[in-house]
């Protein structure tokens, strides 16, 4: 399960071409998790469905373009991906946003990640609403 909830957030992030350098590799994972804090929560059926869809969304060069940006500044988003990223909606990215931060090799990076996808989503939706005032802010406190 754990390796479908990482596959699966990855996917979400449009597989991430350079994901070795920020994923653990297998001998990181040589033991066990000594709790069960370590480990994502389960999701149900209807969770993976709904983010395989929001998956659908994105091409991988959007996915990655956002996702690189949740975590390192490599200039704006843009516009196509934005549009990419407003289409999928607020509640899709929310729920990516959310089911990557949960894994214990992104948990420590949530703190920076979280906001960090709010702010590209508040510049994708301002971006998006030129065209277009459909989509709403997200508040920035946590």
């Amino acid at each position: 399960m754990r390796l479908l909830l990482v596959t699966m957030t990855l996917a979400a992030a449009a597989a991430y071409v350079q994901v070795e350098q920020i994923s653990p590799n297998g001998d990181d994972y040589a033991y066990p998790p000594e709790n069960n804090d370590d480990l994502p929560p389960e999701q149900s059926p209807e969770e993976r469905k709904f983010l395989d869809g929001c998956v659908k969304h994105f091409t991988n060069e959007c996915g990655r373009e956002i996702f690189v940006n949740m975590f390192e500044h490599y200039g704006p988003v843009t516009d196509k991906c934005c549009s990419q990223l407003v289409a999928a909606g607020e509640t899709c990215h929310i729920t990516m946003v959310n089911a990557l931060f949960v894994l214990p090799e992104f948990k420590s990076k949530a703190s920076s990640g979280i906001p960090k996808s709010k702010q590209i989503w508040n510049e994708c939706a301002w971006i998006v609403s030129r065209e277009s005032p459909s989509p709403s802010a997200i508040p920035l406190e946590n």
